[in-house]
């Protein structure tokens, strides 16, 4: 992965989610296992990370939080900009899972994809697609991962905060 990908006056890499945690760890000198303490997630944490690279999102929002990092920002392959970060949403308060779940429906609609059709793509139940959209339900970070590909949309997992809402005052809606 690991492309860098300029936004505005910042260069940010394209990572895995694993990738971001392990550069992560190396830079802060502190191990996935501590990291996994102090966010009060279970000691499996650090095995699943590993294992599979993926996690539910409320864990990374979670080590995010604690972290004082944007746990995640979309950005549109098509336009070239990080996707609907205007000051009324995420970025001023909207829940994380509603961000995911506009953007996905917003980036899907125009493509002239119905849920159905992702669903077949993605083989991720229909019911599950529409509650995602609706900030309903919790999404796992592979799914942002793979729905983001159908969508041309690309996570940026673990984004400092200063970063996201320069990014965000540079993006173009």
């Amino acid at each position: 992965m690991n492309k860098k990908f300029k936004i505005g006056d910042y260069e940010i890499p394209r990572e895995s989610l694993k990738e971001r945690f392990l550069r992560y760890a190396v830079d802060s000198r502190i191990s996935l296992f501590q990291l996994a303490k102090m966010a009060r997630l279970g000691g499996t944490f650090p095995y699943n990370l590993v294992s599979d690279g993926s996690m539910r999102f409320g864990s990374l929002e979670k080590i995010a939080n604690h972290l004082d990092l944007i746990s995640l920002v979309l950005y549109n392959e098509e336009r070239h900009c990080v996707e609907d970060l205007e000051s009324s949403g995420f970025l001023s308060g909207e829940n994380i899972e509603n961000y995911v779940g506009r953007v996905f429906r917003r980036r899907r609609m125009p493509k002239g994809l119905t849920q159905k059709k992702i669903s077949k793509m993605s083989h991720l139940s229909s019911s599950y697609l529409s509650q995602v959209e609706n900030g309903l339900r919790d999404i796992g970070t592979g799914n942002i991962d793979m729905i983001g590909d159908l969508l041309d949309l690309i996570p940026f997992y673990l984004v400092p905060k200063s970063k996201t809402i320069a990014i965000s005052q540079n993006a173009k809606y």
